[in-house]
């Protein structure tokens, strides 16, 4: 018999729930929106409506070291955002570079 145990696992946090705490004290203004719709196009009109200077969106897996600008652009909702805007888009990994080296 083999067996393998391990620490449980911490409970998933939810990034929003930290946002507050981290820009406090900060000149940022930001908020959050639920959207419906085809994501670019609902995307770029919220921007366009409150007139945004830029875009960010997140990616759902972490980047691996060696390919970091390629894995987060494989996301298509990336990819197409950052072909069709007339403003720039930020595209913020899932975790770091060097967190992670997932095959």
């Amino acid at each position: 018999m083999c067996a393998y145990v391990s620490e449980p696992l911490p409970p998933p946090v939810d990034p929003l729930q930290r946002l507050p705490e981290l820009l406090l004290g900060r000149n940022v203004r930001w908020s959050t929106r639920r959207l419906a719709g085809e994501p670019v196009r609902a995307l770029t009109d919220l921007a366009d409506s409150l007139g945004a200077l830029l875009i960010v969106v997140g990616t759902k897996r972490p980047v691996r070291k060696r390919r970091p600008v390629r894995d987060a652009l494989r996301s298509p909702l990336a990819m197409r955002l950052t072909t069709t805007q007339h403003r720039p888009v930020v595209v913020v990994p899932l975790g770091s570079p060097g967190s992670a080296d997932p095959a």
